[in-house]
């Protein structure tokens, strides 16, 4: 009986995923973007668990400059 829950859950967020998903493909609207980003943050955070502060530090600075790369100077490498 759990099995089947799992499954059944695992299939009816696999069917919500895929069909944001295409809602963004054929929209490209950026509240559909942000929250399949908010869905990912969420299921990350309660998947991992950093051991420290200082390594959730390293990751965060690490994720920052992550973000300002692709934000400022990725059009230098990839064009416009």
């Amino acid at each position: 009986r759990l099995l089947a829950s799992r499954n059944a859950a695992a299939t009816l967020s696999t069917g919500v995923s895929a069909g944001l998903v295409a809602i963004w493909v054929l929209t490209s609207h950026w509240l559909v973007l942000d929250i399949l980003g908010v869905c990912i943050v969420i299921s990350v955070v309660s998947f991992v668990r950093l051991p420290s502060l200082k390594v959730s530090t390293i990751c965060l600075a690490g994720l920052f400059v992550y973000d300002i790369f692709w934000v400022f100077f990725s059009s230098r490498f990839f064009g416009s």
